[in-house]
């Protein structure tokens, strides 16, 4: 269940604003059957109301994938070194950022 979960919650974030517009179009189609204007001018504002939650849900489980294998990546960068996370100051890190900024 918590297996892959920014994937599920992407693929939940399109099935949902699929399902939104199937029913503002059923709703498009009754309103206009029924003359109910206000129905009417409500579509596009919940629709556009649907496009903002869905795309919140599906930046947060791209996040959450993004941050997932970021945290792969660290904890195998700190387990190369026995659990400590690389010196950078040893590396001569300092001295080629120094040379960059001179150039």
């Amino acid at each position: 269940m918590f297996e892959n979960s920014g994937k599920k919650l992407r693929t939940f974030a399109g099935i949902l604003f699929s399902f939104s517009i199937l029913c503002s179009f059923f709703s498009f189609i009754i309103s206009v059957n029924k003359k109910h204007c206000l129905s009417l001018a409500l579509i596009p504002v919940s629709l556009f109301v649907s496009y903002i939650i869905c795309f919140s849900i599906y930046v947060f489980g791209y996040l959450r994938e993004y941050f997932g294998i970021v945290d792969r990546n660290m904890r195998k960068i700190a387990s190369a070194d026995t659990n400590k996370f690389p010196n950078l100051e040893k590396s001569g890190y300092e001295e080629d950022m120094s040379e960059a900024n001179n150039n």
